[in-house]
């Protein structure tokens, strides 16, 4: 049987995703999925919109503030959320792939 994980994300991100502006998610967890598929479950519908092919998985503990705020910028984090939640890892998105 085949298990996808999945992540909850909310519209703004999923838009970003599907758009092709933003090109990782953020974590503040590990799991490895590197070359794994992981759904995009939207958090007002739970419903599964996106699939994306997880690249890399990068380790944001410990590195310089000035190379977390470029990391940070690229992946359309703003301060807001960073006070909320923690941002620890970040996966890269290799490929997009709606679901209908």
């Amino acid at each position: 049987m085949f298990k996808l994980h999945t992540f909850n994300i909310d519209k703004k991100w999923l838009d970003l995703i599907k758009s092709g502006e933003k090109k990782s998610e953020i974590r503040k967890y590990y799991l490895p999925l590197e070359g794994k598929k992981v759904g995009l479950m939207n958090n007002d519908t739970d419903k599964i919109e996106l699939i994306i092919t997880i690249g890399m998985v990068l380790d944001l503990k410990g590195l310089e503030e000035e190379d977390l705020e470029l990391i940070f910028q690229e992946a359309h984090i703003d301060e807001e959320f960073r006070k909320y939640y923690p941002c620890n890892y970040l996966y890269t998105i290799k490929k997009v792939e709606t679901v209908h």
